[in-house]
């Protein structure tokens, strides 16, 4: 096990890297290398917000989440999407922020809704939902 600090300082030399060869990159939608390169970038920025937020560093999470958001627009890619928002619902559920979190989740379930994705993801998402909504259906 490996402490969110140590990683974090790794992958986020990884990401500034990454974003220097973006910007080195002409827009094409074409060139399957820069796409790659993309959702590694949003691969990555997930990850990065996740490990800010287990950090105590929300503002920090929220701007990779927003890098992690454009890289799954620019490269098509809804699984990032859905990924960025569920990680991002973790942070209204630890300030007791429940019905917004449940929204991101949701809003995390439809992103991929019709995609052809991950069948470990599409559970992940909706066993993340659930809690809550059984909560929900108590009272």
């Amino acid at each position: 096990m490996v402490p969110a600090p140590a990683l974090y300082k790794g992958l986020t030399a990884h990401l500034r890297e990454a974003g220097n060869l973006l910007n080195g990159a002409p827009a094409d939608p074409r060139d399957e290398f820069r796409t790659r390169l993309i959702v590694a970038v949003g691969e990555s920025s997930v990850l990065a917000g996740w490990l800010a937020a287990d950090m105590g560093d929300a503002t920090a999470a929220r701007s990779y989440y927003e890098i992690a958001e454009k890289a799954a627009k620019e490269a098509g890619d809804p699984g990032i999407a859905a990924c960025e928002l569920a990680y991002r619902s973790y942070i209204p559920s630890t300030k007791g922020g429940h019905g917004r979190s449940r929204m991101l989740l949701t809003a995390a379930l439809e992103t991929i809704e019709g995609y052809d994705s991950s069948p470990a993801t599409t559970a992940w998402l909706a066993a993340r939902w659930q809690p809550g909504m059984r909560r929900k259906a108590r009272r």
